[in-house]
């Protein structure tokens, strides 16, 4: 994602946890972080998530067919909630407001979707929050409001980092303390995070968001019962010993390019498998465009695209 051009200083903040010496794409000994009961809980995380993330903003804002373009992929798809990625440019652009509202209006959760490659080191993490209170000053100012936070923090796309897990629990870290920060506001978090960051470091990543997302790309076998049998694992592994009160709810998020031709079938076979499961908390699709250029929903007026949108 671009980065948030300004660069708000905010007191020293809490040092990162020891890194293990080696986590080279082996199954390393788990970290622990104690379990605390110490966050704000906010009550707008939903049990069910049928999701997709949204890219692209700026020019979706300078389409006067942006939002009704948008609503039609979410009957098509299903879908409950989006994620839209935000920078300083697009919650400043005075078009923003009314995009959120006619998301919102017809039933869509809306998430703030944002994050760097380097925001899990500690002397970055001053950007984090300030970028998360900017989305907060865009709150106060509209009646349409982003509903929580969207980390898409990636820092094994690093060059440092290929091959080398050991910013695992610094990660960690940081997302929690995005999560304290967010739910002093009344917002929850959302994190995206590859398969090996519940591999190897499961428990961590099991509290330090509202609602972890489980990325489960370019898996070698894409049939049907092992997706559902992977996610089971993974979600099973990372909550083992949590204290509910702690925990959250996996999300399982696909990619296109993986399922081409089966994307709603596979999330469909996850509802079926999953249901009411402990610690299941529903699909997204990675993204929008991809999936409008895929399955191409038939345009529809700007009345009909202000109607209700989401899924039961």
């Amino acid at each position: 994602m671009r980065s948030f051009s300004k660069r708000i200083a905010l007191g020293t903040l809490a040092a990162v946890l020891a890194m293990p010496s080696c986590m080279c794409r082996r199954p390393a000994k788990e970290q622990t972080i104690a379990q605390t009961t110490d966050f704000i809980r906010t009550t707008d995380v939903p049990a069910h998530a049928r999701g997709m993330w949204v890219w692209g903003m700026k020019a979706r804002l300078a389409d006067s067919d942006g939002a009704a373009s948008l609503l039609e992929t979410c009957r098509a798809a299903r879908l409950t909630e989006v994620y839209l990625a935000v920078s300083n440019d697009v919650l400043g652009d005075p078009k923003l407001p009314a995009f959120v509202s006619a998301l919102d209006k017809a039933g869509v959760r809306v998430e703030a979707l944002m994050g760097e490659a380097v925001w899990y080191r500690p002397t970055e993490r001053a950007a984090m929050l300030a970028s998360i209170d900017a989305v907060v000053a865009f709150n106060a100012r509209n009646a349409s409001k982003f509903k929580a936070i969207h980390f898409d923090i990636e820092p094994h796309q690093l060059p440092e980092n290929k091959g080398n897990h050991a910013f695992l629990p610094a990660l960690a870290e940081t997302l929690r303390e995005a999560r304290a920060r967010a739910a002093s506001h009344g917002m929850s978090t959302s994190a995206d995070l590859p398969r090996f960051a519940f591999d190897e470091q499961g428990r961590l990543f099991g509290s330090a968001v509202d609602r972890p997302f489980l990325m489960l790309y370019e898996l070698p076998d894409r049939r049907s019962p092992r997706v559902v049998a992977l996610s089971r694992n993974v979600i099973d592994g990372a909550y083992a010993g949590l204290a509910p009160e702690v925990r959250g709810r996996i999300v399982v998020g696909l990619r296109i390019e993986d399922f081409p031709d089966d994307i709603d079938a596979m999330t469909k076979a996850l509802d079926a498998a999953h249901g009411g499961a402990d610690g299941y908390g529903g699909w997204a699709v990675h993204d929008e465009a991809k999936y409008r250029a895929r399955f191409s929903p038939p345009r529809k007026s700007a009345k009909a695209a202000t109607d209700k949108a989401s899924c039961p």
